[in-house]
């Protein structure tokens, strides 16, 4: 994956005051909140015999271990060891291992990689709908993440994977096209149609990206989507997608019909028809090489480009694949 980022691993509602356990990003981590409200992250493993913490409670702001009842505050320092007494001196090793966590768009992301004095903004597109209804829907899936982005751009796959559910009546031609790559994103804009057909008359698409791990796709005029793709480990992805639907209007009914929108997207689309096809994919990490690219995956070349760079730009070692 790629280093040195902020990575959304679980939604702000699901963290209470009972600690949350989470596998994200190939470690076991527990995320917690202070009194005041503040969210904390920590390695699930208590520094003192390898206890989950995330098995124990929160007391005032600090987190008691299960097991002996060592408390760990915000900056995983020890404060308290039960068995030792009030006045024991702490050994400075007593301490688990923290995470910086924010909460940001109704999520918890956690920064991956080295400490800074000054981390970075939380990744996000600036042009998502603001006067729509929206649904949330979250889910994990068995297959690499990069392999979920890369196919995010993908949009020539729909009168084919899609052909019971309505793709028969999207042209297979990709034109116009056109892929941007600026920095840490990628900006993609389509239309499907069937060949000798004027574009006007076709299926228009676009799908953006953003590092790490963000992509916004809209489809025609009514339904625009965000999905975020963050590794639970080398092999498996959690999946978070917001719906924004813009064909029926009102806070509660608009939410409904973003619901639905969602329902219908995941069962009648994803389950039995993506799937099924991206499990098949071999080898199953993407990289440069693995694939034989044409013209119309211009956005998928992009992406594999751009996280070998972003891979590369840090020193960090990148055990994740």
């Amino acid at each position: 994956m790629i280093p040195d980022r902020w990575y959304a691993v679980a939604r702000s509602s699901k963290l209470r005051r009972k600690p949350l356990a989470l596998s994200r990003l190939g470690e076991r981590l527990v995320v917690w909140r202070r009194s005041d409200g503040e969210a904390v992250a920590m390695r699930d493993r208590c520094p003192h015999r390898g206890a989950a913490l995330s098995l124990g409670k929160v007391e005032g702001d600090t987190l008691a271990c299960p097991y002996h009842g060592f408390r760990f505050g915000a900056s995983g320092a020890c404060e308290l060891m039960p068995c030792e007494g009030v006045d024991a001196k702490i050994p400075r090793g007593m301490a688990a291992a923290v995470h910086p966590v924010r909460e940001a768009h109704g999520l918890l992301w956690l920064w991956w990689g080295e400490a800074r004095a000054e981390l970075p903004p939380i990744p996000w597109f600036d042009d998502l709908p603001v006067d729509r209804a929206f649904a949330d829907l979250e889910d994990e899936w068995d297959l690499p993440y990069e392999r979920l982005v890369e196919s995010h751009f993908d949009l020539h796959h729909f009168p084919f994977v899609h052909k019971s559910a309505g793709g028969f009546a999207t042209g297979a031609r990709l034109d116009p096209y056109e892929v941007e790559a600026e920095g840490d994103r990628i900006r993609t804009r389509g239309v499907l149609r069937k060949e000798g057909q004027d574009p006007e008359k076709g299926f228009s698409f676009r799908a953006d990206y953003v590092a790490p791990n963000l992509m916004r796709l809209q489809v025609g005029e009514g339904l625009t989507f965000m999905v975020i793709s963050t590794p639970i480990d080398a092999e498996r992805s959690w999946l978070f997608v917001r719906y924004w639907q813009g064909w029926v209007r009102g806070p509660g009914i608009g939410k409904l019909a973003a619901w639905i929108a969602a329902q219908v997207d995941l069962k009648i689309f994803q389950y039995p028809q993506d799937l099924p096809v991206l499990r098949s994919l071999e080898p199953r990490h993407s990289g440069p090489g693995v694939n034989r690219f044409v013209g119309s995956d211009a956005g998928s070349a992009a992406f594999i480009k751009l996280r070998e760079r972003l891979r590369g730009a840090s020193e960090k070692e990148n055990t994740l694949g």
